[in-house]
């Protein structure tokens, strides 16, 4: 008996367009939900490539750093004038 209900609704043109709205919200929510997923894959290609620069500049930087500490505090003075 409800079956049968529910078929003599869905044959209606209320029914049918509720049906069809359901159906495009789960396409929508289906694509959505890949759209995310794409852009959680690049969010964390991204984060690795500027962790990886971050890394080599921070590796110059401390070159750079320990190269300023070895020199001899007064290695500036015959710039400096008076």
């Amino acid at each position: 008996m409800i079956p049968s209900i529910i078929a003599q609704w869905v044959g209606t043109l209320a029914g049918r367009a509720i049906v069809g709205g359901g159906l495009v919200a789960v396409l929508l929510g289906v694509y959505g939900c890949e759209v995310s997923k794409q852009r959680g894959i690049g969010v964390q290609k991204e984060r690795a490539s500027v962790e990886a620069k971050g890394k080599k500049l921070d590796a110059r930087a401390t070159s750079a750093r320990r190269d300023a500490e070895r020199r001899a505090p007064d290695s500036l003075r015959e710039y400096l004038r008076d």
